[in-house]
């Protein structure tokens, strides 16, 4: 019982009960403040008791006497009684007796310090048992330990999803160790007993440093451990008939499981009185997550946790048959967890679908009677009535016009600096027809159109590295067959128009369905390395036509004689200004990019600088180019003049001409086809938390008219651009660091779904041509440029899971992030499906990069190719729960 023995008094008083079953210590200071402590377990048995020969015992049938009294009845003490009514203790040396009829004097003088070699228990000392009342020895020197305590509510494993669980067991029944009813009286005993056995299968294992860190002695508190609990309504109760203990140990090699059945039930302190069940859990401390001493535990109380389970357990007296019962609950609860999971079949097809899929799932138009623009009318009738909020969602709420503003900014450049270098490119490759004025041109047109009527504003479109591939392949066609280029290239653009219109109509988009995100995550790879292919394309160039050496000759340019036919102007000092523009922009830019992750400034000052990133970087080093370098030449783009619409002369084209037009514009339209919906999708997708939703069928209309025109009048095509339009999202979102799955992730918790900073952005655009072109714009040279196509490439693999899983393959396992594949899927399906994901990759490049312009024409083929692999085939090699967790969220 609880006991005041004064303001002035400071001990400990401890009440035993007759048969030492439990134990409660009651701290007392001179403040009055009580503290609850309870041993870890029973006091010691009768070798640490120390009869005290100064009085006689009692007898054995005195005992009984005593003991059936206080079963009977449990009176309070004297002790107790007295100090109810604020009487004065008896004295020291008068002898009270206690009303369960043992009464023990313990020594406390070396509480903290002194233990028994073996078992780490308490020493004691027993002087007569007539004596009624407790006693302690304060001392002065006692050491003052800290204590610190961290507690966590964890949900079960699901067996069913999570394939380490059932792993963890399985190798529990082949190289586990069991203990069936063991005699125990305390935590110290059984984990020393499991220590010591352990210890004959690894020598590694230290006993006493081992059990020193899992109690931490002297205080006899366990370190790691597990516990199940029920909840209702206004109570929590915890079971206490089972506790897994566990420790990660640097000098062992591998884990070690031991379950131990208690003969009889043992208390093992507050909250576990009445134990039958304790795992121990050796692991090593270097281990990557999935196999930690905590997900192992948690394996471990999922299946305790099993009432009747336990009832099993504890009714087996051998080690076989005990195995045999965890064995067939294994079985039992992986039954039980797919069953609770189940759905019914129509929503578990849909369920196995990607964040893409599933988009457009929600978004299919309704096929009960079909007929043309289905899907267009259900898209439009869906916008209308919200079109105005597109813009006052650019004008409302709270750090609105700081994130719109950024916005506009990052459009503007992350436009208008690929549409140059594109443009450079697209002049080498046209030989003139089409330039940079003709590109930016189209980017300020198609923007402008695309943001005014288009359904979902987020989507940049953009002219991009693979439809350049497209345009060379058309000038080629043209040469080869001596056509003009402009009216080839404009009834190319008829075909396309045709063929996009018509998968509009005929809703096309919803199969795009069957594009999962293992092919979605594959193509946005090839086009950021399409990016890094051009930018490092260019540098190539440079250093083709301006390293020399001290004789005027290009390096691998020579002929037989070893003398080049004409001498360029060499200038090894450009080769080393290209790759120290080019390198500095893409750092400085990914530096701050990354900023708003670092501890430095305040959160506001760091999301602007991660904001503006892009913008601050290009001007940066173009301003040290000009100040530092100006002596340098470096690169600059050509701009002849300012660009005109002329309506290219197609009705002059040979009849071949429009035949040829046809298989050109058809694999066209795929690829534009491709590029809009993954786009879209993306910024659609459920980690974005766009409320107002996709519109395919209508943005995939209106971009067939965009490029109709584009194609009549010369102008590059453009599309959904991948990485622009997340890229976009993230500079209007509003984001917070969470912990997800163990990983510190950005999660976006709004999005301003805003037309203004498009419209805004791509009206600079177009003044810009008339304002800004050539003079100041020339004065960013080419390797600035070509930094931002690295920045580009750069910034658009994060969360890209393709890549997660490529570094895997390189990456220690103990550092492998706890994301939810590598919780639910095998090591070797994982590192399978990623192998399988970078063939795919592998084609793409191939046919994408390859020096034979009409193979790269079929590549959107590949694309369709590898949804059809993935819809049909790669589920017979992978099954289906893991094809879920790894294609599937």
């Amino acid at each position: 019982g609880s006991v005041d023995l004064g303001a002035n008094f400071q001990g400990i008083v401890v009440n035993l009960e007759s048969k030492l079953s439990t134990s409660t210590l009651t701290e007392y200071s001179n403040n009055s403040r009580q503290r609850k402590v309870s041993f870890q377990g029973d006091p010691p048995g009768e070798d640490h008791l120390e009869e005290s020969p100064a009085s006689p015992s009692s007898t054995d049938e005195e005992d009984d006497e005593e003991d059936a009294r206080g079963e009977a009845q449990d009176q309070p003490s004297e002790l107790t009684e007295a100090y109810k009514h604020n009487m004065q203790p008896p004295a020291a040396n008068e002898p009270r007796r206690s009303s369960s009829g043992t009464a023990l004097s313990i020594d406390f003088g070396g509480f903290l310090k002194k233990r028994n070699d073996s078992f780490g228990a308490i020493g004691f000392r027993a002087p007569p048992r007539n004596e009624s009342y407790c006693k302690m020895k304060a001392t002065k020197d006692a050491e003052t330990l800290l204590v610190y305590t961290h507690v966590r509510k964890m949900v079960s494993k699901d067996f069913s999803k999570e394939i380490r669980a059932k792993l963890d067991v399985e190798d529990f029944l082949v190289h586990g160790e069991t203990f069936i009813d063991l005699s125990a009286a305390n935590i110290s005993e059984i984990i020393y007993f499991v220590l010591d056995r352990l210890r004959l299968k690894e020598a590694a294992i230290n006993v006493e440093q081992t059990n020193d860190d899992m109690l931490n002695l002297p205080l006899n508190i366990l370190s790691f451990t597990f516990q199940g609990s029920r909840v209702y309504e206004e109570t929590v109760e915890l079971d206490q008939s089972w506790k897994v203990v566990m420790c990660p140990l640097e000098h062992i090699a591998r884990r070690h499981i031991a379950m131990v059945k208690l003969k009889h039930a043992v208390n093992l302190g507050a909250n576990s009185q009445e134990v039958r069940i304790v795992v121990v859990i050796l692991t090593p401390s270097k281990e990557k997550g999935t196999k930690s001493h905590i997900e192992i535990g948690k394996t471990f109380a999922t299946l305790l946790s099993d009432v009747e389970f336990r009832q099993n357990l504890v009714a087996q007296h051998s080690e076989s048959a005990f195995k045999a019962v965890i064995s067939d609950h294994l079985e039992t609860l992986i039954r039980h967890s797919a069953i609770r999971h189940k759905i019914p079949e129509k929503k578990l097809a849909e369920r196995r679908q990607s964040q893409f899929q599933e988009t457009f799932i929600e978004n299919k138009p309704d096929q009960t009677h079909f007929f043309l623009f289905r899907g267009i009318k259900q898209d439009l009738l869906k916008k209308i009535p919200g079109y105005l909020d597109d813009y006052m969602d650019g004008l409302q709420g709270e750090r609105t016009f700081t994130k719109v503003f950024s916005a506009i900014f990052f459009l503007y450049f992350a436009c208008i600096l690929p549409a140059i270098a594109l443009g450079v490119l697209n002049e080498e490759n046209t030989k003139g027809a089409i330039g940079v004025p003709q590109v930016v041109l189209s980017q300020a047109i198609a923007g402008l159109t695309y943001y005014l009527l288009a359904g979902q504003p987020l989507v940049v479109v953009l002219h991009t590295a693979p439809v350049a591939i497209y345009t060379k392949i058309m000038f080629q066609f043209a040469d080869d067959f001596h056509m003009d280029f402009l009216p080839f290239y404009a009834a190319c653009g008829i075909w396309t128009w045709l063929f996009c219109t018509l998968s509009a109509a005929l809703n096309l988009p919803q199969y795009m369905e069957y594009c999962y995100r293992s092919v979605e995550e594959a193509f946005a790879l090839f086009v950021a390395l399409a990016w890094v292919y051009d930018a490092l394309k260019s540098a190539a160039n440079v250093f083709k036509t301006q390293y020399c050496d001290n004789n005027f000759v290009l390096l691998n340019e020579t002929n037989s004689t070893g003398v080049v036919d004409e001498f360029p102007e060499c200038s090894k000092e450009a080769c080393l200004l290209l790759i120290i523009l080019m390198m500095s922009t893409f750092w400085l830019g990914f530096t701050l990019f990354n900023f708003n992750r670092s501890p430095y400034l305040d959160s506001t000052k760091r999301e602007i600088l991660s904001g503006y990133a892009l913008p601050f970087s290009v001007l940066t080093t173009t301003l040290l180019a000009d100040l530092l370098f100006s002596t340098v030449p470096a690169a600059k783009f050509n701009f002849p003049g300012q660009p005109t619409l002329q309506l290219s002369e197609f009705y002059k084209l040979q009849w071949y001409g429009w035949l040829l037009a046809i298989p050109i514009g058809f694999f066209t339209s795929i690829l534009l086809f491709i590029e809009q919906n993954v786009a879209e999708s993306m910024v659609c997708s459920a980690k974005n938390k766009v409320k107002k939703g996709p519109y395919f069928y209508w943005d995939m209309f209106l971009l067939a008219q965009i490029n109709l025109f584009m194609g009549l009048f010369g102008l590059p095509f453009v599309h959904g651009a991948l990485p622009h339009s997340p890229m976009h999202v993230q500079a209007l979102a509003d984001t917070e660091e969470r912990m997800t799955q163990g990983v510190m992730q950005d999660v976006i918790i709004r999005v301003r779904e805003t037309r203004i900073a498009g419209l805004v952005s791509h009206v600079m655009i177009l003044l810009s041509i008339y304002w800004l072109l050539p003079y100041p714009l020339d004065y960013i040279p080419i390797p600035v440029l070509n930094g931002v196509f690295l920045y580009i490439a750069a910034t658009s693999v994060r969360g890209n899971e393709l890549f997660d899983r490529l570094l895997l393959l390189v990456t220690e396992q103990t550092a492998y992030p706890p994301h939810h594949y590598v919780r639910h899927v095998p090591q070797r399906k994982i590192h399978y499906f990623t192998f399988q994901q970078t063939f795919q990759l592998i084609v793409l490049c191939t046919l994408g990069f390859f020096p034979v312009a009409y193979l790269k024409m079929v590549f959107p083929l590949a694309v369709i190719l590898f949804m059809l692999l993935r819809e049909k085939l790669l589920p017979r090699m992978i099954e289906q729960h893991y094809l879920d967790s790894l294609d599937g969220h």
